[in-house]
């Protein structure tokens, strides 16, 4: 299972987000008529670990989740249990077969509107360590 994989069955079963956004959770961008709350997702960067024996298989990727909905508060809420799900997680995510994860830390987070949508976003960056 890749992290991003791991990432969607993860946020899509904590309770606290799927009360918000159920399973709006998407890659990159929203659907062409989105419904909102909704979070996407996208890597940003990957850095890996190097020994000088070659790969350590360890990397930390820096992820950014964009939360939207109608409303500022909305968009504060979503990305509350966003921050929630994943700051400070540790262990297997996505399942039983999923990927293992070290850490998990908000690095930092911007709230925009979009006037010609009228929806709010908050976008938190994410750098979450695992092993691939």
């Amino acid at each position: 299972m890749i992290i991003e994989e791991a990432l969607v069955t993860y946020l899509t079963g904590y309770a606290g987000l799927t009360a918000l956004i159920g399973t709006r959770v998407h890659p990159l961008r929203l659907p062409e008529t989105p419904t909102y709350g909704a979070v996407t997702y996208q890597r940003i960067s990957a850095p890996r670990i190097q020994s000088h024996t070659g790969s350590s298989a360890l990397a930390f990727p820096r992820f950014q989740f964009d939360c939207y909905a109608t409303t500022y508060l909305g968009a504060k809420r979503v990305a509350e249990q966003l921050r929630l799900a994943l700051d400070g997680f540790k262990g297997t995510m996505g399942g039983a077969t999923g990927v293992a994860v070290g850490s998990s830390l908000s690095q930092s987070d911007r709230d925009f509107y979009d006037p010609a949508t009228r929806t709010w976003r908050v976008s938190i960056d994410f750098i979450i360590g695992h092993t691939e």
